[in-house]
């Protein structure tokens, strides 16, 4: 027979779970609606505390029901970009053109983060041969990769796992990223135009943004497909990268852009 102060308990947490499940419920119905969720906004309205809200967006973050972002969360995108097992088999000869063009840029380099993606693959292995002493990543592949020469310290950061691209992203991840200072960090891009580099999600636009204050040397590898690509976001200004690697030489409207922004063009010929 149950007693009184069981039933009490009981009782109290089907409550509790009542009161979080109306808070979820709010939350998606804001989302699924295409609202961003502001933590201040969201805990005035439920009269609740912001670390409460935050701690529900980071449940249901991990349940892959949204995407925290600055001060709140947004949908999950719908990446039109292909899964990594699909585009491993596009453009390789180009893509170690530009890896082995890139490689040079970062000798005498100590420590230096590596994005993700099939160019960044191709660069890891040739960056496997002689890597840095120290390298940090947020791609499971590239991490492999590196790791596996024994010839270098690899840090692989942790996060929200994209299993489609195999990189981890989110807020956790920029947490991580903050402590570090980077002798080079070497990134690719989904879109180059005169403007900047363009990436086709919000939280993608968060972690390269980051990582342009992380460090004085900057490079991005696009293959020439990239040039004139459209995209959701403008990442960054051209200015923000150092150096840019490509396969073949762009038109002249990226040439003259690139050279008023500051940025060393290297060709792989």
């Amino acid at each position: 027979m149950m007693n009184k102060k069981n039933g009490e308990r009981m009782a109290s947490g089907s409550m509790a779970a009542t009161i979080n499940a109306r808070r979820h419920r709010y939350i998606m119905d804001q989302i699924k609606i295409g609202n961003p969720v502001l933590v201040k906004e969201a805990a005035r309205t439920l009269n609740v505390s912001e670390a409460t809200i935050r701690r529900d967006l980071q449940l249901l973050e991990e349940k892959r029901l949204l995407v925290r972002v600055h001060g709140g969360a947004t949908a999950p995108a719908k990446s039109t970009i292909l899964p990594l097992t699909d585009r491993k088999t596009l453009l390789n000869d180009e893509k170690s053109r530009i890896a082995r063009k890139a490689a040079p840029l970062i000798e005498g380099s100590d420590t230096v983060f590596v994005s993700g993606g099939t160019t960044m693959l191709a660069f890891a292995r040739r960056l496997a041969a002689a890597p840095p002493p120290l390298c940090v990543t947020n791609m499971i592949d590239v991490g492999l990769l590196l790791g596996a020469s024994g010839h270098c310290n690899v840090i692989l950061l942790g996060g929200h796992l994209d299993c489609d691209l195999r990189v981890v992203r989110g807020l956790s991840l920029s947490e991580q990223l903050s402590k570090y200072r980077f002798d080079a960090v070497v990134t690719s891009t989904n879109a180059v135009c005169s403007d900047g580099f363009l990436d086709h999600d919000e939280q993608s636009y968060h972690n390269r943004r980051q990582l342009c204050t992380l460090t004085d040397r900057h490079i991005v590898l696009a293959d020439h497909t990239k040039f004139g690509r459209k995209s959701r976001f403008l990442t960054m200004p051209l200015g923000s990268a150092t150096d840019l690697v490509t396969d073949r030489e762009p038109d002249q409207i990226y040439i003259r852009a690139l050279r008023e922004a500051g940025v060393n063009l290297h060709i792989a010929g």
